[in-house]
């Protein structure tokens, strides 16, 4: 079985204990020194059981991780709640996560912990090659285990402190831990002391707990990614949304019959903007969840290629086919399908499919009505945004970059979006402004403006060489083709092995930012004096060697339809924090204040 698949079985099995209809089950009050933690819980495994705050970095960990996360609590006695809200503080839930010191890992390991194993700087680095459940099973229950009647039912600011500074547990809130001019004040006191009087207390550490058990407003997110709403008890009553990617839409208590809805023909209007999304159409919403009290069967089905009308989809599956805005191949119309229920797929020998979707591949693999493969002369516009709507986007990892002119600090991807096309995967498809907009809105985030841009570039590990393919004037038409797209990828990619080589790596792991992938859509405020109006496009950067030289400054040469091999998909989470408290903020209003000219642009985010 694909691993992939067997993950989404897995899942949808263990969906099927909790009914919507269930009774609430009573959940006791917290202990008075829990109080103050917005929610916590004190069970190991929290209330409802298998749950935990639903804090930014959730979506990084699958059903196996918090299977490992509760495995590990329950063992040691320490509220998941806790450890929970350490992972968050240290690597908001990445196990890549790796700071220069070095720091690395979910609970950002050092040498300092002398955790035999892990005594040398390279050994530290090379935790960020293990999975979250990994590291849980390892290094930080091992962290944990050597004073395990001490973390024993910890508060999260307790736990927080213990593993910032273990001396200073149980010591009076008062306590100083360090002040200005000493190391580790100077090295921590933006997360820790916001007030700036110069010291670094035992209650500045328990208020930095506070502050992000506070950011999950009561809702707690269960082991398969549903949130659990404030009051809540039984995990049945959980929501369907999400912090990151975006909310999809509320499960209907009863199965939503088997249905492949065909592509619409292609338009060639230009969508009209408007500035807050329109419902989706009933093929694209999120399905119905299975029965509350069907029963799991033992085994996973076995599906079959997704062509349109296959009398062997089973009962529970459910195709979404979107349509695209331009002609593919052979000149008809495409769309693509995505699984959207939770089935797995397996033993499935590759056939060829007269729909447009190939199960079997595993993955997005798209063809054109006609039966053929995309050839190189189709046209990759829209392919992007379907994927991100059949939710077959590849993994996106996410990284914390500073912005210290704004006191901000932004969550951006770690690469460019990227799909399987065809027979190839992990393809960094390119985009048109308006199809970034349309996926800024499904995954929660919205384009970058070119100081992030920039800072991004400073903060990258691999600065890879643009690639320009056009060479000619004939290559001019080839620009916006899946041909070129498919030469670039080539070509990047090369470059990417070898920095990993040049790196003592076999490839490129988690958290290695890369910059410049290709130029980015931004938002600027060029676009309010733009002559395509509502339609306005800023392009920008494909830095040769610094920020300073930029094969692409802010242009507004492109309308929002414009795309190209070089144009590719990439924004950022459209919630930051303060780099000086650690507060929560929204981007959008950071732009809106920011240019108040923009904001025909700025809502369409909303």
């Amino acid at each position: 079985m694909f691993d992939w698949a067997k993950r989404l079985w897995d899942r949808f099995r263990n969906m099927g204990g909790a009914r919507l209809d269930a009774p609430a089950a009573a959940i006791a009050p917290v202990p008075a020194a829990w109080q103050r933690y917005n929610g916590a819980r004190p069970e190991p495994r929290g209330a409802p059981p298998n749950t935990v705050l639903a804090l930014g970095g959730h979506e990084l960990f699958g059903p196996g991780d918090f299977d490992a996360l509760f495995e590990v609590v329950e063992a040691l006695g320490i509220p998941a709640d806790s450890l929970w809200t350490v992972i968050h503080h240290e690597s908001h839930g990445r196990a890549a996560a790796l700071n220069p010191e070095p720091a690395a890992g979910l609970i950002q390991l050092t040498t300092y912990a002398k955790l035999p194993g892990y005594e040398t700087a390279d050994k530290i680095r090379a935790l960020i090659h293990q999975t979250a459940g990994e590291q849980l099973r390892g290094v930080v229950r091992q962290h944990y285990a050597r004073s395990a009647s001490v973390v024993r039912g910890m508060t999260p600011g307790e736990l927080l402190l213990f593993n910032f500074t273990p001396k200073f547990v149980g010591r009076p809130e008062s306590t100083v831990i360090s002040s200005r001019g000493q190391a580790i004040y100077d090295k921590n006191y933006k997360a820790f002391d916001v007030d700036r009087k110069g010291t670094l207390t035992v209650g500045d550490v328990y208020r930095a707990a506070e502050r992000i058990t506070a950011e999950a407003r009561g809702r707690r997110v269960a082991r398969d990614g549903h949130i659990v709403e404030p009051g809540a008890a039984a995990l049945g009553a959980a929501s369907t949304a999400r912090l990151l990617p975006a909310a999809a839409g509320p499960r209907s208590a009863k199965p939503a019959p088997a249905s492949v809805a065909k592509p619409a023909p292609a338009s060639t209007a230009r969508p009209a903007r408007v500035s807050k999304p329109a419902p989706a159409p009933a093929h694209k919403r999120a399905p119905a969840a299975p029965p509350a009290d069907a029963e799991p069967t033992s085994e996973p089905p076995t599906l079959v290629s997704g062509a349109a009308g296959n009398p062997n989809l089973p009962a529970r599956m459910d195709l979404v086919t979107a349509p695209l805005g331009g002609p593919i191949g052979d000149g008809g119309p495409v769309g693509i399908a995505g699984v959207r229920t939770l089935e797995a797929v397996q033993n499935v020998e590759p056939e060829k499919s007269d729909g447009v979707l190939d199960i079997a591949r595993g993955a997005l693999s798209l063809f054109s009505t006609g039966g053929g493969p995309l050839d190189a002369k189709s046209d990759p516009r829209g392919l992007l945004l379907s994927a991100a709507q059949a939710e077959v986007l590849d993994p996106v990892g996410w990284t914390w970059v500073p912005l210290p002119d704004e006191d901000l600090e932004v969550l951006v991807p770690d690469d460019a979006f990227k799909a399987t096309l065809g027979d190839t995967p992990h393809v960094r498809i390119p985009v048109s402004y308006a199809d970034l907009c349309a996926i800024c809105r499904l995954l929660g985030c919205v384009p970058a403006t070119r100081e992030i841009v920039d800072a991004i570039y400073q903060h990258a590990q691999v600065h890879p060489k643009p690639v320009g393919l056009v060479q000619k004037a004939e290559d001019t038409a080839r620009m916006n083709t899946v041909g070129f797209v498919l030469k670039y990828h080539a070509q990047l990619e090369r470059q990417l092995q070898e920095a990993a080589a040049a790196m003592g790596l076999a490839a490129l792991g988690e958290g290695t930012v890369i910059e410049p992938a290709g130029k980015w859509w931004i938002l600027d405020p060029k676009m309010a004096t733009s002559k395509y109006g509502a339609h306005a496009a800023v392009n920008y950067g494909w830095f040769r060697t610094s920020v300073r030289d930029p094969i692409q400054t802010p242009g507004g040469a492109h309308d929002d339809a414009h795309c190209d091999y070089s144009q590719l998909g990439r924004a950022v989470h459209r919630h930051a924090r303060r780099a000086s408290t650690q507060e929560q903020v929204d981007l959008f209003e950071v732009y809106a204040q920011k240019w108040p000219d923009l904001a025909p642009f700025i809502d369409v985010f909303r």
